[in-house]
């Protein structure tokens, strides 16, 4: 597991933060610029609006307009000689007659306000009736008359009312027009109509900028007077277009409320937006921070249990030997020492372990009390160790006492049989770093039987052969993580067929070392030591399984299994993808475990044991006869073999004790209809006896050499 340091995980915290901000920002302009694009989007749609509206409007007037003047010329033709008459009489005509002829105009347009006829002077010839016509009157008869057409219709208006002219050619009477003024009603109410909600339309005169001619928002009665808008207020219009042959621009614009309703909305929907993604991710921000305090808070915790034992208190081993790096750079060396302390007692029991923990506990506690805070301590395994400026040979020789004093209490009051084993080694200038040094004591501790207090100079040959040991162990590591673990097998050949086509073997393993091929006997209790016989085990099942594929059918192999590679979690895991991997069937495998650890575990052992023959693989129990009585354990571990240790197998020919004790094994075996495998042999003359005796398998050089595979 990588453990951050607090820094760097303080500064992914702070990282997160500026990275959350930014994300607000950027979500923050994406907001607003979706409100502005919702907006720009809605004035277009209002455009398209806007536009369709001015064209029906426009539509709409040229049909009202062209109506009228239809009514008009239809009324001039069926009152041509009233009207003829009228205009011949002029300023003689009498209003009863006037007032006749506009009562039967307004039948045929209720928004005609009055007629007159103007003659080619440019003059109402009914002024006595409808008295002077209005100046903006003036104005587009002048025009009429000057473009020989009316071409700009306007609105005129008085102090009472507003409305509109037309001027048509009078029949049969050239140079003379029909003139009639109409109420705005009609127009008003266009305006009003196709007047859209939130939607505002003028008319608006073009030669006279500013000024409102009709409004959709206003009454006529308001429009009256002409009101008259500023610059700033015309540029408001979103949408304004002239009508042909008036002097109109139709003009429409978003009402203020409405305008700014839109404008409100999508800030609103932006900020709203915003907010919720704020919101989530300060969510997300907190959560990150809670896993930072909480990643703090376990790589604290992590980092003193990689700092401190916490069973005892100590240093574990790595921080002790930071601690012993520095103390070899920064003080005085002269006659100080790195003493260690390891208990020994003959536990022969599954829970070794939880006694050898109990007496470390209880050790260290008493010796840290009895030293003080000056000294520095570490614990390795089993061992405790413990160094300092201050113990030099005066100090050590005293701390032996009291140790070997606190052990022999430790035995008198809890009737133990408690040993304790003290080695102390100087700390002279061969060792450079803490490493070596510790490594240099843990390794003589291992090796050593109990003793009060060794003191073991650097340059003895024990302390060589410890970093011998040590780098045959890595060297072991290397060889197993590269695979250039050498792989052996030797024939077991079934005694009275030697000469027969050999189809079992044993699995062998070799290391080579600087050129040379070193013996098991050297690294694997090495590798036992070091617990890289897990490794070593489950490198030996994969590899074998890996050449099975290239043998026949009929090859079966025995693997060699640790006590500690049988108890470890994952191990029933491992064989059982091993044998789906390399489609090997479980039958041509059988496990080989040493009778030592079997007996002393047997719970253990039965469990696993049971387990593989239920898989299908066979069960042998290796080195028979080389630990304690066994005979009765052998109707509760369910095997299949049983291999005798080749101390009794060596000199059998010699030796008839032996050979007694060789043939109560083999009558034991059928007994319990188990097949014997005798190691170690050596000789034809072994091999005679073995048969004799009624032995099952044979293996060792006299029948076939471990060879290469």
């Amino acid at each position: 597991m990588v453990i951050t340091t607090e820094a760097q995980l303080k500064q992914k915290q702070k990282t997160y933060k500026y990275a959350l901000f930014a994300s607000v920002v950027v979500f923050m302009c994406f907001a607003f610029w979706q409100g502005y694009s919702a907006l720009q989007v809605h004035q277009r749609y209002q455009q398209s609006l806007m536009q369709s509206v001015i064209a029906r409007i426009s539509s709409e007037y040229q049909l009202l307009v062209a109506a009228n003047k239809s009514v008009l010329n239809e009324f001039q033709q069926t009152h041509r000689e009233t009207l003829s008459k009228l205009y011949e009489e002029g300023p003689l005509a009498r209003q009863a007659e006037y007032m006749e002829v506009l009562r039967a105009l307004k039948e045929k347009n209720e928004n005609i306000r009055l007629f007159s006829i103007i003659s080619p002077a440019r003059s109402g010839v009914f002024q006595h009736i409808t008295g002077d016509f209005l100046p903006d009157c003036k104005e587009e008869i002048r025009s009429t008359f000057d473009n020989t057409e009316q071409e700009e219709l306007f609105l005129h208006r008085s102090s009472k009312s507003i409305h509109y002219d037309l001027l048509l050619p009078l029949f049969d009477h050239p140079g003379a027009y029909f003139f009639v003024a109409f109420n705005v009603d009609p127009i008003q109410e266009m305006l009003t109509k196709f007047s859209l909600p939130h939607q505002e339309l003028f008319l608006l005169r073009n030669d006279n900028i500013g000024k409102i001619e009709l409004s959709s928002t206003n009454e006529i009665s308001d429009n009256i007077a002409g009101l008259v808008m500023t610059t700033d207020e015309i540029e408001q219009f979103s949408f304004i277009e002239p009508i042909e042959n008036t002097r109109w621009n139709l003009a429409i614009r978003l009402s203020e409320s409405y305008r700014t309703q839109i404008i409100k909305a999508s800030v609103t929907r932006a900020v709203l937006m915003t907010v919720f993604f704020c919101l989530i991710l300060l969510f997300v921000y907190r959560l990150i921070r809670r896993s930072t305090s909480q990643l703090i808070q376990v790589r604290d915790y992590l980092y003193q249990q990689q700092k401190y034992d916490p069973l005892t208190g100590a240093f574990t081993q790595n921080a002790f030997v930071n601690q012993v790096t520095r103390f070899l750079s920064t003080s005085n060396r002269t006659d100080k020492f790195l003493v260690s302390f390891k208990f020994a007692k003959d536990v022969n029991t599954s829970d070794k372990d939880l006694h050898e923990e109990y007496y470390v506990k209880h050790f260290s506690s008493a010796l840290m009390t009895f030293l003080g805070d000056e000294y520095t301590y570490g614990r390795v395994n089993d061992i405790i160790l413990v160094i300092s400026s201050k113990l030099g040979t005066k100090r050590l020789n005293h701390l032996a006492e009291a140790s070997l004093k606190y052990v022999e209490d430790f035995n008198m009051r809890y009737n133990d049989n408690l040993n304790i084993q003290m080695v102390a080694i100087p700390l002279n200038e061969k060792f450079s770093a803490g490493l070596e040094l510790v490594r240099a004591v843990c390794g003589i501790q291992a090796n050593r039987q109990p003793t009060p207090l060794t003191v073991v100079d650097a340059d003895s040959e024990e302390v060589k052969q410890v970093f011998e040991d040590q780098y045959l162990v890595q060297s072991l590591s290397e060889a197993i993580a590269n695979e250039t673990l050498l792989l052996y097998r030797q024939a077991i050949s079934e005694v009275g067929h030697e000469g027969n086509s050999v189809e079992q073997y044993e699995v062998l393993c070799r290391l080579e070392l600087d050129g040379e091929i070193v013996s098991p006997m050297k690294f694997i209790p090495l590798a036992e030591q070091s617990d890289l016989i897990v490794s070593l085990d489950k490198y030996m099942f994969r590899k074998s399984l890996e050449k099975l594929t290239e043998s026949s059918l009929q090859t079966t192999l025995s693997i060699n299994l640790s006590g500690k590679t049988l108890t470890h979690p994952n191990l029933k895991t491992f064989i059982e993808d091993g044998f789906k991997q390399y489609d090997i069937a479980p039958a041509r495998i059988t496990f080989e475990v040493t009778e030592t650890y079997a007996v002393t575990h047997i719970d253990e052992a039965k469990a696993f044991i049971s387990w593989a023959r239920a898989l299908g693989c066979q069960f042998a129990l290796d080195d028979f006869g080389q630990g304690v009585s066994s005979f009765s354990y052998l109707q509760s571990l369910p095997i299949s073999k049983l291999k005798i240790d080749g101390c009794f197998i060596k000199d059998i020919h010699k030796n008839t004790k032996n050979r007694m004790i060789v043939s109560t094994m083999v009558n034991l075996c059928h007994q319990f209809k188990l097949a014997s495998v005798a190691e170690f042999v050596e000789d034809e003359e072994i091999l005679t006896v073995l048969r004799d005796i009624g032995v099952d398998y044979a293996q060792g050089y006299g029948i076939h050499k471990p060879e290469r595979w």
